[in-house]
């Protein structure tokens, strides 16, 4: 340890409050020694922003770190933003896997039963301006196929589990970290992911400058954290039931998921469409406007009924979440405005 990590790691064991995700971060850069150059910059940035804690307030710290974590996940949501500000997300260690000219290995990633964010960084030898992944495939350890990819061949006569995807929103998808190294994230999104130990990640094919392909045999394999396989979650029962026949509503560390069973058929695509539910927290604070499908069943006894799933991009970690305020628009002569409680 050189004397700037010294002066900072001396600096972070003062008796400076910071939260644990913070803690955590500061901790994986000091004792970190690979990719050097990337360590060596994220520490300056840390030090201009623990330094700022001597003369300035917290709160002006929090904002100032928080940018700092972000930029590990280049598609963030603020949902993700908070978990990993609670100490929820893993920094991979492993050396990067060389093929052809070109290293690539997981950086940071989080994951839960609704999400998987991952953070590649790739490593070159010759000069580029962005790279993305073409041809690779995602699975655990008990076989399952999470993810797969090709752009050549879209058609996969295998399903996964993954039913969407949203990559960086940089242009090209990548972000230059430092000379030779590029890194992009790649959020996964899921009903369901499986619980397991290892994910296995077989790359075959990159593309770089958005036009140049260059293949190979990457084949990355990550032990997860136990934390991801906990998956604790917080449950919310509804306080005023009327036209709910069943519900089930659950918090993580990402996602708020809403399953309602309502005793009426809801509107057509265009009203759904023209009146979207909407959700506050207790200081009356809107979150973003959810992802969603009503559902209809050919079951004889579902003739009048009908059934709704939302998620929205909210934390567990969030403040002022211990009531939540859920309306949802059924059909023109229905609207639900439904009180939740922490159970």
């Amino acid at each position: 340890m050189d004397s700037f990590e010294r002066e900072l790691e001396e600096l972070f064991n003062e008796s400076i409050e910071l939260p644990s995700g913070y803690q955590y971060m500061v901790r994986h850069a000091l004792k970190s020694r690979r990719a050097e150059t990337v360590n060596r910059k994220l520490l300056k940035m840390l030090a201009a922003t623990c330094g700022c804690v001597v003369v300035m307030t917290s709160v002006v710290f929090a904002k100032d770190f928080a940018r700092v974590i972000a930029s590990f996940f280049t598609n963030s949501t603020e949902a993700i933003d908070k978990a990993v500000e609670n100490g929820y997300v893993q920094n991979v260690e492993d050396d990067f896997v060389y093929c052809n000219g070109v290293g690539i290995k997981v950086e940071n990633m989080i994951m839960n039963d609704s999400v998987l964010d991952i953070s590649y960084l790739y490593s070159f030898n010759q000069e580029i301006n962005s790279v993305e992944l073409d041809q690779y495939k995602i699975e655990d350890d008990d076989n399952h196929l999470l993810y797969q990819y090709d752009s050549e061949n879209p058609m996969i006569e295998k399903p996964f589990i993954v039913r969407e995807v949203i990559t960086s929103k940089e242009q090209y998808n990548s972000v230059k970290v430092a000379e030779g190294l590029f890194r992009n994230s790649v959020l996964y999104k899921s009903d369901h992911f499986p619980k397991s130990e290892n994910l296995l990640i077989t790359i075959n094919r990159i593309k770089i400058n958005n036009e140049k392909f260059i293949e190979g045999n990457w084949k990355l394999q990550v032990a997860l954290d136990h934390k991801f396989n906990q998956r604790e979650k917080n449950v919310y029962k509804i306080i005023n039931t009327e036209h709910i026949l069943k519900s089930e509503i659950t918090l993580s560390e990402t996602t708020l998921k809403v399953y309602l069973q309502v005793d009426e058929k809801h509107g057509d695509s265009k009203f759904l469409f023209e009146n979207p539910a909407n959700l506050k927290d207790a200081d009356n604070q809107f979150v973003l406007l959810p992802t969603g499908t009503w559902n209809d069943t050919n079951n004889p006894n579902f003739e009048n009924k009908s059934e709704c799933y939302l998620e929205f991009e909210l934390s567990k970690y969030s403040k002022n979440i211990e009531r939540l305020y859920l309306k949802v628009p059924v059909n023109e002569n229905l609207i639900l405005n439904l009180e939740l409680e922490e159970d």
